[in-house]
């Protein structure tokens, strides 16, 4: 009895001696267990409230390697444990910890001397924990960046959550991420099941990213299979955070994306071995898969007139990353459809139901972490299949007019892209042939073909362009044009140039009917060659234009009027505010409508105003008729009600050329004439008064011999006999024709001829007029007066 005493006495000395020494005992454990990983315990605040458990008030360590410095901070530790698997096992239940603050400052060069060995698994780390299990009831790590300088990262990174481990399973929960209150991130680990890893992250208790990893040891690799869904809806919120914005803040990155839905899927393994020079290196393999669609409407390239309603884009990749960690990702499939598009101007308008593209070949993009931003792509070809845009123009004065509407069709489009530079958002793209039909409401218009050369820039989009009219209306089947063009995305200006390869003329007017409905139907354009080029600004305040035309060697018809050898050339400006100036000279080799016309030469000037109204400025203008010259003084007039009031000057004009139009045999003639006509053109109606032609105070001479129809009437006619007996050598002082010309077309003329004939009846003076009148529809038929003349004397002496 007595010893039975003793014994339990000296157990009781035992445990009591075992419980007033578990403070120092608990904390030669913790340093003996840290040791070995270079952790050093700055503090350690134990106390006893209970025979099972143990608390730890302050808990405070660190670690310092060449890689980082890392520093522990915890508070409120609970230890729970149970006396007898404590003594059997050295293993404590349950930790719980109410705080821990965990600070890590990463330095910029690794350790020279740590050895290179695979990272333990989950599993392995989870079994060298001190208890069956350990709850943190709110941690926060705070990482330092600062010293690392990698480009698009913070300085520092600050997270928060809760944690609950054991040896079989790790779940964690993030509850802030650099003050991200919206996310929430779950991970859980299995470790019995093949060291499975599940991953969720959600934004405003949406799920953004699901991940299921498993990690397969083997003797010198470890291989991790994983399956990825990134859900984009949140995009935009993710990258207005602070945390984010900084790390995607990268000109190869847009910047400004619309809002999108979809899943990007990412399957595939990661390798990670030990090479033979000792360093850890790892292979990654993967395939990604995605289907995006647009939300909302959007527009392209900035503040771009061109806006897209709904878009969807397919696409399918291959992520290689080598040992060396070069990424190299090939798009095999790509495939992308935008419906109701619209490109707006002032001036019109482009519009499109759908225009689907897709990838022909295989394309590479590759590059280096240490080389970013800085990106290799391939060429990219891709075929644009679009079924037909409609396109709809007004008049820019009268922007509630539409001249010009109709649609726009096209085969499917081979589109290169190459030297494309992410880092510089620039990239080259090479349209090689589109063929363009074209059908309007009235117009006919010809086949297009274009093909073109576009060079993106982030501050410019510029062209150059190669454009083929293909009609079997032209003369020679086609119209060539080159130009270039470019537009400036931040001040939305575009400017351009272009040229036509020199255009035959011949019988052009039957195409340019199918434009100009009310060209005469009399008009007939024989030959000719036309050179044209122009160019163009648009900006907000409108469109400018400069336009030249040359038209060279020129033959026309109009009517029985014939022109040949024509040259007219023309500069056209027009201002952005609309106002618009032509102006141009003509010359005329010979022209022949009854009477023949030579070197006729004449400049003007078109005015147009903003408001629409029209100003004509005609200077003097000359022109060779019957060895001598007409001139007109200069005119200015309104073209769409011309009210014209001028004079008409004839200096020289030579009689015998003028008698030689008459064609009448025996009918000659020597003279010099001058004379003035005022004209009058109002209403569409055309009047002369008071002209007047006048011989040259030396005179001339008329001689007319009688063919022998005219003897034989002479014959029966004393008077008349008289008349061609004067007429024979008629040496005239004067002759004078008073012209008018009234509005109904018709022709007063009025003749004087006064002199005397030296061989008939001793110089007797001879004094003749003559009045006619004839309903005329051109006034050059009424000097054709001399045929009138014949017969008026014949008739005043028959």
């Amino acid at each position: 009895m007595r010893k039975r005493l003793i014994i339990s006495l000296l157990l009781i000395i035992a445990l009591l001696s075992f419980y007033a020494a578990l403070p120092r005992l608990a904390e030669q454990a913790v340093i003996a267990t840290l040791q070995p990983y270079g952790v050093e315990v700055d503090r350690f605040d134990l106390e006893h409230p209970g025979w099972n458990r143990v608390l730890i008030r302050n808990l405070q360590l660190h670690q310092n390697t060449a890689d980082y410095s890392l520093q522990l901070d915890s508070s409120n530790v609970e230890a729970r444990f149970s006396l007898l698997q404590l003594f059997r096992q050295t293993e404590i239940e349950q930790f719980i910890i109410g705080n821990t603050d965990i600070r890590l400052r990463l330095h910029p060069q690794p350790s020279e001397d740590s050895t290179t060995e695979l990272p333990p698994l989950p599993s392995q780390i989870l079994k060298l924990l001190p208890a069956t299990r350990i709850r943190v009831k709110q941690y926060s790590v705070h990482t330092d960046l600062n010293q690392l300088q990698l480009p698009g990262l913070p300085p520092q990174i600050s997270l928060t959550g809760a944690l609950d481990l054991s040896a079989e399973e790790l779940t964690t929960r993030l509850q802030s991420l650099n003050e991200f209150q919206n996310a929430t991130l779950a991970l859980t680990l299995d470790a019995d099941n093949q060291d499975r890893i599940g991953l969720n992250l959600t934004l405003d208790n949406s799920p953004l990213l699901q991940s299921q990893l498993q990690l397969t040891p083997a003797t010198d690799r470890i291989t991790v299979t994983s399956e990825s869904l990134l859900d984009l809806s949140s995009w935009r919120q993710i990258r207005q955070h602070p945390l984010f914005a900084s790390m995607l803040a990268q000109p190869y990155i847009p910047q400004q994306l619309p809002e999108i839905a979809g899943q990007l899927m990412i399957d595939g393994t990661t390798e990670l071995h030990i090479s033979p020079d000792q360093s850890l290196s790892g292979e990654h393999h993967y395939q990604l898969r995605s289907e995006l669609q647009l939300l909302q409407p959007a527009q392209l390239l900035g503040q771009s007139p061109l806006d897209i309603q709904r878009a969807n884009l397919t696409f399918g990749a291959d992520l290689n990353i080598d040992p060396q960690d070069r990424i190299e990702m090939i798009f095999g499939q790509l495939e992308g459809t935008l419906q109701k598009i619209s490109y707006q101007s002032p001036e019109g308008q482009f519009s499109s139901d759908e225009q689907s593209l897709s990838l022909v070949q295989p394309a590479t993009v590759s590059s280096h972490p240490d080389q970013l931003p800085q990106i290799d792509i391939s060429d990219i070809e891709l075929l644009l299949k679009g079924t037909e845009i409609g396109f709809d123009f007004q008049q820019q004065q009268q922007p509630d007019s539409k001249f010009l509407t109709g649609q726009l069709r096209f085969e499917p489009v081979p589109v290169t892209l190459t030297g494309i530079d992410l880092q510089k958002l620039s990239a080259a793209v090479n349209l090689p042939k589109i063929h363009l039909t074209a059908q309007t409401d009235s117009l006919k218009i010809p086949t297009i073909q274009l093909s073109s050369q576009i060079d993106l820039q982030p501050e410019q989009i510029s062209q150059h362009f190669k454009l083929k009219l293909l009609d079997s209306r032209f003369p020679d089947g086609l119209i060539d044009i080159t130009g270039r063009s470019k537009t400036d995305l931040q001040t939305q200006i575009s400017s351009g140039y272009w040229r036509a390869e020199p255009i035959n003329l011949s019988r052009i007017d039957k195409l340019a009917r199918s434009f100009v409905s009310d060209l005469p139907p009399e008009l007939v354009i024989n030959g000719g060659t036309l050179n044209h080029q122009g160019w163009f600004d648009h900006r907000s305040a409108g469109l400018a234009l400069r336009l030249l035309n040359r038209a060279d060697n020129l033959s026309l018809n109009y009517d029985q009027t014939r022109l040949f050898d024509t040259r007219w050339q023309s500069e056209t400006l027009q201002r952005h505010s609309g106002q618009l100036t032509d102006t141009g000279e003509l010359e005329i080799g010979f022209i022949d409508l009854g009477l023949p016309l030579q070197d006729f030469r004449s400049s003007y000037r078109l005015r147009r105003s903003a408001a629409g109204q029209q100003q004509l400025d005609i200077n003097s203008s000359t022109v060779r008729l019957l060895g001598g010259e007409l001139t007109t003084l200069p005119v200015s007039f309104d073209p769409a009600q011309p009210d014209i009031e001028t004079a008409v000057a004839l200096t020289h004009l030579d009689l015998a050329e003028l008698i030689a139009l008459e064609q009448q045999r025996g009918l000659s003639g020597a003279g010099t004439l001058n004379g003035q006509m005022p004209v009058r053109f109002v209403d569409n109606q055309l009047t002369v008064t008071n002209g007047q032609i006048l011989s040259t105070p030396e005179g001339g001479w008329i001689r007319f011999d009688p063919p022998p129809e005219f003897r034989a009437m002479a014959q029966a006619n004393p008077a008349l006999s008289i008349a061609f007996d004067a007429l024979e050598n008629l040496q005239y002082d004067s002759l004078g024709i008073e012209l008018d010309y009234l509005a109904d077309g018709t022709a007063l003329l009025k003749t004087h001829l006064k002199g005397n004939n030296p061989d008939w009846n001793n110089g007797q003076p001879v004094d003749f007029t003559v009045n006619i009148e004839e309903n005329l529809p051109k006034l050059i038929q009424a000097l054709q007066f001399t045929d009138k003349l014949t017969e008026t004397i014949e008739k005043r002496y028959r």
